[in-house]
Parts: C-alpha cells; structure tokens; sequence
C-alpha cells in the first residue's frame, strides 16, 4: 500500500488537470435577462409589421418587429439600461420613454407633429450640395466648394433621444459643431446617428443620405 498510494495521488492529480483544462467543472455565467414588451397602436388599433428600436443607454439599439397583433418582446440584459423604445412605419411613428416599467408598454403612433419653423430656401448664392458618398456604417461625405455655412434635411426628423447623452436638436444642424475643412474637393464627412437613419428610411420611405444637403455661399 505504500507503494500503491503515491501512485494513486500522482494520477488523481494527472486527471484534475486534463479536467480543469477541458472545462470540466466549470460554470458558465450568463447574464441575467429580463423581458421588455408591449404593443403598437395607431388610433386605439394594434398595427402589425411596425419596425421597433429597443434604446439602451450609452447609444446601443435593437431593431425587431411587431407580430401579427401588433405585440413586441425581446429580453434584455438586466445589467444595460433600457432608456427608450421608438416605433416606425411609413408615415407614423410614436415613441416611449421607460423608467421602471418594462412589461405592457403602450406605443401610439400617429404622423410626425412638423415643429414650427422655417425651412432654409435655396437663394442666391447658394450653393447645394448632395451626399457624395456613403461608408459602410451609413455615414456620409459631401464634395462641395467655398465654405460650408450649414447642413439642412428637407424632411423634419423626431427628437427621438433619452438621457444624458441626448444629440443636439436634429432639425438645427448648426447644433453638430462641426468644423469646415481646408480642402472641400476632398469632401466634408458628417456622421449621421444610427437612429436617424433607421427612422427616416421607415418612416419617409427612403434613406436619410437622400435628404440630407450641404449649403455653402460662393
């Protein structure tokens, strides 16, 4: 036996290792998830087929689709705040802002309220200028000459936004801070929020890089 025993000790130890290092007894944490649900309406009628942005905080989304009686879910992660939901389809779209409650949200949408203001009119002098170029990511560069004085949309977006990393109002570009470049021949990027773009191409029915224009005065 006491021969026997050593070698014993030796193999158990052996046997642990290889197991350790298969995985075996290991335990795998996944995040707890905590389903987030409710309904779409348009004048108290469930409406099917709407395209649904899930808002976490910090710019994260998820894009799913009400079913056939107009009811949405999808399980979130308990550890990433759920700010806001939106809901979009052609012409209509209505939005939520979620505190606590996360189950039997209800979502109206209706067509987008036009705020009161005064579109930029092409005048003379003007020069407008169309998107460029669009990157994999949706964002866009324009190709202009002289100066830039703004960038306008000639359709009116949502303030579709929660929290504190809310964007500027997006119908006053003037409020994206951006910088003109030295050299316009090479192009003029502008990054253009993930949420816009899903909301125009739902809501108008084409993309956003359609609308967007560049203004410079020569």
């Amino acid at each position: 036996m006491k021969k026997v025993l050593p070698t014993l000790v030796f193999v158990a130890v052996c046997v642990g290792f290889v197991a350790s290092n298969l995985g075996c007894g290991k335990t795998t944490t996944r995040p707890m998830v905590s389903a987030i649900s409710g309904s779409v309406y348009s004048q108290d009628l469930a409406v099917s087929g709407v395209d649904v942005m899930i808002c976490y905080e910090g710019g994260k989304e998820v894009m799913i689709k009400t079913d056939t009686k107009g009811k949405f879910s999808y399980a979130c992660p308990t550890d990433i705040k759920v700010e806001g939901v939106i809901a979009v389809t052609k012409g209509q779209s209505g939005s939520i802002k979620v505190d606590q409650q996360l189950n039997a949200l209800r979502i109206d949408i209706a067509p987008i309220i036009v705020p009161n203001q005064v579109f930029s009119t092409r005048v003379t002098g003007e020069n407008w200028f169309g998107v460029y170029s669009t990157d994999g990511g949706g964002d866009v560069k324009f190709r202009y000459q002289y100066s830039f004085t703004r960038f306008t949309c000639i359709n009116s977006l949502p303030w579709i936004w929660y929290g504190s990393w809310q964007n500027p109002d997006p119908n006053s570009w003037l409020n994206w801070s951006i910088s003109d470049f030295s050299a316009p021949w090479k192009g003029k990027f502008l990054a253009v929020p993930t949420r816009l773009q899903w909301w125009h191409k739902n809501y108008y029915g084409y993309p956003i890089q359609k609308a967007l224009y560049l203004i410079s005065i020569g």
